[in-house]
C-alpha cells in the first residue's frame, strides 16, 4: 500500500515537474519569439536608415549633375550670344555639334 502511494506520488512529482517544464519551454519560446521580432524590427529600421542615407546621396549627385549640365548650358549660351564659332564652342565645352544645334533651335 505504501509503495502505491510512493508510485502515485513519484507520478504527480513527475507530471508536476513535466508541466512546469513545459511552461518553461512555452516561456522560452514566447522569449524567442520577442527576441526574433525585436531582430527583425531592428533589421528593418536599419534597412530604411541606410536606405534614406543611399536616397540622399543619390538626391546630392543628381543635383550637382543637373547644377553642372545648368552651368554649362549658360556658358554656352553666353559663347553664342558673344559670337564664338560653333567649332570653339564644342572644342571647349566637349558638346557635340548635335547637341549644339539642338540648343541654338530651343534659344
Amino acid at each position: 500500500d505504501d509503495a502505491k502511494k510512493k508510485g502515485y506520488l513519484v507520478k504527480y512529482l513527475e507530471r508536476k515537474e513535466f508541466k512546469a517544464l513545459v511552461k518553461k519551454m512555452l516561456t522560452r519560446e514566447e522569449e524567442l519569439e520577442i527576441l526574433r521580432q525585436d531582430a527583425i524590427e531592428q533589421g528593418l529600421e536599419q534597412g530604411l536608415e541606410l536606405g534614406i542615407e543611399k536616397g540622399i546621396e543619390k538626391g546630392i549627385e543628381k543635383g550637382i549633375e543637373k547644377g553642372k549640365q545648368e552651368n554649362q548650358l549658360t556658358l554656352i549660351i553666353n559663347m553664342l550670344k558673344d559670337g564664338v564659332s560653333d567649332e570653339n564652342i564644342v572644342k571647349w565645352t566637349n558638346v557635340t555639334m548635335n547637341q549644339l544645334k539642338k540648343i541654338k533651335k530651343n534659344m
